[in-house]
Parts: structure tokens; C-alpha cells; sequence
């Protein structure tokens, strides 16, 4: 009859020294996330850390968007998130079906934007941009072109607009 508390007190010490062992690397887990949060909080605040991490953004939709469609080369896309798709879809027939967290892309050089959706993993639509560029006068700065993601005419929708 000794041998069973003997056995119980093995099989406490076990599942206690387990329970330590569990606790001490979820704490060392968690411990090396906060820090690396902590780095990534710290990098936000530079400009330089946030150029860093839109540019790895912007790098990473380049790569998923080229695997659907041959992108302009040596070109780097003026990239925004579609916030209110369905105010957009009535105003601009372009964004028809795009939804809400959606990526635009214009090319301005190449006058090239599409819409990528990256939960669907598809393009929305993709059709040919302008960029208005803003001019100047000599006492302001200069400012950087606003781009404008309005498909262009064909020669019929502008012939039927002067009529």
C-alpha cells in the first residue's frame, strides 16, 4: 500500500514541474513578442521606419498583383486603400465591384491603374489613368502630381459628351 502515494506524489511532481515548464515558455514566448512589437512601435515613429514598411508593403502587392497581370517595369505605383467603395462605384463606374480595404495602383508614368483586391485575391478592374499634375506659382513649393484614378475617354464617349 505505500507504493500508491509514492506513485501520486511522482505523478504531482510531474504534472507540477510541467505546469512550470509550460508557464516559463509561454512567458519567454510572449516576452520575445513584446519586444519585437516594442521595435516595431519605435521604427513607426521615423520617417524612415515608415518609408521602410510601405515600401516592404508596396513590394509585397507588387509581387501578388504580378502574378495576375504584367505590370509596368521600373516603375513604382502610387498605391491607396479604397475606404468607401460604394460612394466611389456610383461617382466612377472604374471602382464598380471594388469593395472596402481594396488597393489602387496607378502607374503614372505608364497612365495605367488598377484595383487589386487582396482578400479575393483578384483584379477589379484595370483601365487607363491620368495624373493631374499641379502647377505652381513661384512662391509656393512644389508639389507632387495628385493622382487621379478617372479612366479616360475613348474617342466615342467624347464625341457623345459634345453632342
Amino acid at each position: 500500500m505505500s507504493r500508491f502515494p509514492m506513485m501520486k506524489t511522482a505523478l504531482l511532481v510531474i504534472i507540477f514541474l510541467g505546469l512550470i515548464g509550460a508557464t516559463a515558455g509561454s512567458t519567454i514566448f510572449f516576452y520575445q513578442k513584446y519586444n519585437q512589437a516594442q521595435k516595431e512601435i519605435e521604427l513607426l515613429k521615423t520617417e524612415q521606419g515608415q518609408a521602410k514598411i510601405i515600401e516592404e508593403e508596396t513590394a509585397t502587392l507588387i509581387a501578388a498583383v504580378s502574378k495576375l497581370i504584367l505590370l509596368p517595369e521600373n516603375e513604382s505605383p502610387v498605391v491607396a486603400t479604397i475606404v468607401n467603395s460604394a460612394k466611389l462605384a456610383e461617382t466612377q463606374p472604374f471602382y464598380k465591384g471594388s469593395q472596402d480595404g481594396d488597393k489602387l495602383l496607378i502607374f503614372p508614368e505608364s497612365e495605367k491603374a488598377l484595383i487589386y483586391s487582396p482578400a479575393r485575391n483578384i483584379l477589379v478592374s484595370v483601365g487607363p489613368a491620368f495624373v493631374e499634375k499641379e502647377t505652381s506659382n513661384s512662391d509656393q513649393t512644389t508639389s507632387s502630381p495628385t493622382p487621379s484614378a478617372t479612366p479616360k475617354s475613348t474617342p466615342d464617349e467624347k464625341s457623345s459628351e459634345e453632342e
